[in-house]
């Protein structure tokens, strides 16, 4: 349904969001098999909770990226990375939010390995282009990653190549957001 939704934005508006899964949901669980005519061509209702959101007049996501890769040095410069290896340190819920040292190797295009310095003993989470894992006193056990973890490893070993970053994050849409 939401490739559906997608592909309708994509076809008749430029790929705003006017279809939404509230358009046929109505806010069930099943979508409305029979929509309610007095809706469709009653008087409209005035609710003063809608909002039309005029068109989006800022850059396109991928000229925000265009202009990301420039400031790293150039999308040509940064092809050139293959690989890399970092010292830093690293905080977490796992850390109790405590600044721990971390080394960090990583070779293009997606290949990452991370080796958290717990107070207790080596973490290593690896990500060896298709597969991930992660292991230490922090882990109950050798863990094999699947789902949301494993795309999270997989997406995060990817962008540590800027060059790669377009083929990560494609059909993004620069919104915005009102708060109170």
């Amino acid at each position: 349904m939401i490739a559906m939704m997608n592909g309708i934005n994509a076809a008749n508006f430029g790929g705003r969001s006017m279809v939404t899964c509230f358009t046929c949901h109505r806010g069930s669980n099943a979508p409305v098999t029979s929509p309610k005519l007095a809706l469709q061509y009653g008087e409209p209702e005035d609710d003063p909770n809608v909002m039309i959101f005029p068109p989006e007049t800022r850059p396109a996501a991928t000229d925000v990226l265009d202009k990301y890769l420039q400031a790293l040095g150039g999308p040509a410069a940064l092809a050139k990375l293959a690989t890399f290896t970092a010292k830093g340190t690293y905080s977490g819920f796992d850390t109790d939010h405590k600044e721990i040292p971390v080394d960090i190797y990583a070779k293009a295009p997606n290949q990452r390995t991370w080796i958290v310095h717990m107070p207790d003993g080596e973490s290593y989470r690896v990500f060896d282009g298709s597969n991930g894992w992660w292991v230490g006193p922090d882990a109950p056990a050798a863990e094999t990653l699947t789902s949301g973890n494993l795309d999270r490893y997989r997406l995060e070993a990817l962008i540590a190549f800027p060059a790669r970053i377009k083929d990560a994050f494609t059909g993004w849409k620069v919104g915005r957001t009102a708060i109170d």
